[in-house]
């Protein structure tokens, strides 16, 4: 039983992942200090906070709202230069490497805890006398992938409690402890700020000489095929909402801001064995000595067997066998056995 004085925070949205998350750590013997980043607009409406400060009275823990939108304006700047670069961002990577933890640990050191935890479904294990995370037990829900940016001294300060339960476990220990309710809630997916149509969300952020109007589609020789609304409404691997009809399925496999062009390609086109990395970071050394490793390019994908070797400022990644629709702008997860160990942000891609 840990020390009931041992101060804990715990980054809390109202969802039955975070509820679980301190309601396990206080019964824990935890000090549970929950506290709510507002990273946009939508956190700071009457239906959000009051359904969030209900849960955290349920719960019985200290609570409290923090605003971060002056630090989330970088996340969007991001968001907006990624697509307008001809790329594919990942936003909710980069919230958590410059945002959201950053600003959970400053939390936990303005109110003196020495612990931070989220309801994240992700495990810590040893590893050469340093810590790291490795993948929930539960595949379906295995977000280990999001937190390659973490230091193994940072990985120390972390507690995962959902990393060794299934969702299933998680919502039953709400009912049974008397929150059916937030067990029902349908969960968030994709960006906080985006919905479900990043196009939409992307043209309210653009300047009008941002947007780069009506453009090519183009074959890989050059032909041209039809017209599109600009390249930055299109991703890499995209088959539908072209507007287009082939006897033979295409894909988008390139992006060229510069002449907003958008180059279309047949499924085998879009294979790659090699591809670099950059703002990378490794926290496991061997990695880097030609040893063999495991990429994860995508969230929901399988892992990959490759080698990492450094290029300059740049990390090359060789994988054993190709990955389809690499994409750049996306980020990759570096993994050894079970072990994270690193990642980066997808920047070249060799087809």
């Amino acid at each position: 039983m840990v020390n009931s004085k041992h101060k804990i925070v715990v980054g809390f949205s109202g969802g039955v992942d975070s509820l679980v998350t301190c309601l396990l750590l206080k019964k824990s013997g935890y000090e549970v200090y929950a506290v709510t980043l507002i990273f946009n607009n939508s956190h700071k409406t009457p239906t959000f906070q009051e359904h969030v400060k209900k849960a955290a009275a349920l719960l019985n823990i200290n609570h409290e709202f923090f605003d971060v939108r002056s630090s989330f304006n970088k996340v969007l700047d991001y968001f907006k230069q990624g697509y307008l670069s001809g790329k594919t961002p990942n936003p909710c990577v980069f919230c958590n490497q410059y945002v959201k933890w950053p600003k959970l640990f400053e939390y936990a050191e303005r109110v003196g805890a020495l612990k931070v935890a989220t309801g994240h479904y992700a495990q810590k294990k040893a590893l050469d006398g340093n810590l790291f995370f490795t993948k929930g037990i539960d595949f379906e829900k295995d977000q280990s992938f999001f937190l390659w940016s973490l230091k193994p001294e940072q990985v120390e300060q972390i507690e995962l409690p959902l990393g060794k339960m299934y969702k299933a476990e998680v919502k039953e220990i709400a009912q049974k402890n008397g929150f059916t309710t937030f067990s029902r809630q349908k969960e968030s997916t994709g960006p906080c700020f985006t919905g479900k149509n990043y196009r939409h969300t992307l043209k309210t952020m653009l300047k009008e000489t941002e947007m780069p109007g009506k453009g090519n589609f183009l074959s890989e020789e050059g032909e041209v095929l039809g017209r599109h609304d600009g390249y930055l409404f299109y991703t890499i691997s995209q088959r539908k909402g072209l507007g287009l009809n082939f006897k033979e399925k295409k894909f988008v496999k390139k992006l060229i801001p510069e002449s907003n062009h958008v180059v279309l390609a047949h499924a085998g086109r879009l294979w790659s064995r090699e591809f670099y990395l950059k703002n990378w970071t490794i926290h496991y050394p061997p990695a880097l000595e030609n040893c063999e490793v495991e990429i994860k390019i995508r969230y929901r994908s399988q892992k990959a067997k490759g080698v990492l070797r450094k290029d300059e400022d740049r990390l090359r990644v060789e994988l054993s066998a190709p990955e389809w629709a690499v994409t750049p702008g996306q980020t990759a997860a570096v993994y050894i056995d079970e072990y994270l160990v690193g990642g980066g942000y997808i920047d070249e891609v060799k087809n």
